[in-house]
């Protein structure tokens, strides 16, 4: 049981790269000269209008997966790619702006301090408090300061954005986004090493921290390509949010203060 597939000429660089990270365990893939090397229709003379129907990739089934269900998981994750490649687009304008490190901390600051005041009120102190200062010398952004049993979390943000923005230019040679690649990923963990040994602190914090990438581009690539990342990040208990995530984290610690507060006046009632 075998399916082709004709690619996209803007797809053929990343198209075995997500079809192995999904299906790689039911199938294998082949190119076309991979097919064509092994000869894995046979040694005979090769029928003139054989490469044209042969398609750009040829899949293998090695289990009893359905083919239905591959290409429904194919089209989300087309569609997936989509939206990440509309984000990307999102990215290039803000590039121009945000010429500098110093400037996409601020921008990073910004947003983070707006989500903060949209959700729990501007200057709410006793919840939340930006630049909060810890006894080991270092400031976070931002902290929340959520119930029992998390306690004190430190929200930091981070921009890494020369790196992500060669990585997913597909105008760039597949070397030069490769090694763009390892130096984002590289950028990303210096970032977790960084909010992980600044901001968890035994008896002071939470057990657990805060990323914030301001830019929901990054956020998305991360969790559809890289989950190495992901695990990293879990290990090191530093959360990574984007804006979205972030709001919706940040409401639901809100729910629950507001939930504390009344049943602490209804026992006093």
């Amino acid at each position: 049981r075998a399916i082709n597939f004709f690619i996209k000429d803007d797809k053929k660089e990343i198209f075995p790269t997500i079809f192995n990270k999904h299906f790689k365990d039911d199938f294998d893939l082949y190119t076309m000269q991979d097919v064509i090397d092994s000869k894995l229709f046979g040694d005979g003379e090769e029928n003139e209008v054989f490469r044209d129907i042969l398609g750009d990739y040829l899949a293998i089934a090695k289990t009893n997966k359905t083919f239905t269900n591959i290409l429904e998981r194919l089209s989300k994750i087309d569609e997936a790619q989509k939206k990440i490649d509309s984000l990307s687009t999102d990215i290039v304008s803000l590039q121009s702006i945000l010429t500098d490190k110093k400037t996409r901390g601020i921008f990073g600051e910004v947003n983070l301090n707006h989500i903060l005041t949209n959700i729990f009120g501007e200057n709410n102190t006793r919840i939340y408090q930006i630049q909060y200062p810890f006894p080991n010398n270092t400031i976070a952004d931002a902290v929340i300061f959520a119930p029992k049993p998390l306690g004190t979390i430190a929200i930091d943000s981070k921009f890494p954005l020369e790196n992500y923005q060669i990585m997913v230019d597909k105008n760039n040679d597949i070397g030069v986004r490769t090694s763009a690649e390892k130096l984002f990923k590289s950028d990303m963990k210096k970032h977790i090493d960084a909010i992980r040994t600044k901001y968890i602190i035994p008896g002071e914090t939470a057990s657990e921290a805060i990323m914030f990438l301001p830019a929901e581009a990054i956020f998305a690539e991360i969790n559809a390509y890289h989950n190495d990342l992901i695990e990293y990040s879990y290990k090191s208990k530093v959360w990574i949010c984007s804006p979205t995530t972030l709001m919706s984290t940040l409401t639901t610690i809100g729910m629950i203060l507001k939930n504390m507060e009344r049943d602490k006046y209804a026992k006093v009632i």
